[in-house]
């Protein structure tokens, strides 16, 4: 299941990694920052090939980490009307999204603080990935 700006399959922007763990056995680990000089946060960005989501974590301020976003390439995931990979570039628009190329649409949310993207094939006809994150304010 797809939420708009929220939630792609089990997992909800903003969860800590601990419950994306129990939800969905402990990642691969893709890459690790730690916070350099002037940044308050690193990031640790994780597979979860159990469910095909890949993850990214920010992480800072006691070790703790949140989810920061989710991405897939899977045509599992659909939101209810029933759009996901494969979809065609017509179908994301009657979502909403905002098509500023023939490489992605977008839908922001209300609040600015999450975005949903949909990456589009070579041709800009077809969804080949899906990518739910949260915004820097």
């Amino acid at each position: 299941m797809i939420v708009i700006n929220r939630r792609l399959g089990p997992f909800s922007i903003g969860e800590t990694q601990a419950k994306v763990e129990a939800l969905a056995r402990p990642g691969q680990v893709v890459l690790s920052t730690s916070p350099t000089d002037g940044e308050s946060f690193g990031s640790l960005i994780e597979d979860y090939p159990a469910v095909s989501i890949r993850v990214i974590y920010l992480t800072g301020g006691r070790g703790k980490a949140g989810l920061f976003a989710v991405d897939t390439t899977s045509p599992e995931y659909r939101t209810k009307s029933g759009i996901g990979v494969g979809s065609t570039v017509q179908q994301v628009k009657k979502l909403g999204a905002y098509c500023d190329s023939l490489t992605s649409c977008s839908i922001q949310g209300a609040d600015g603080g999450t975005s949903t993207a949909f990456i589009l094939d070579k041709t800009g006809a077809r969804v080949i990935r899906i990518g739910i994150g949260a915004q820097f304010n």
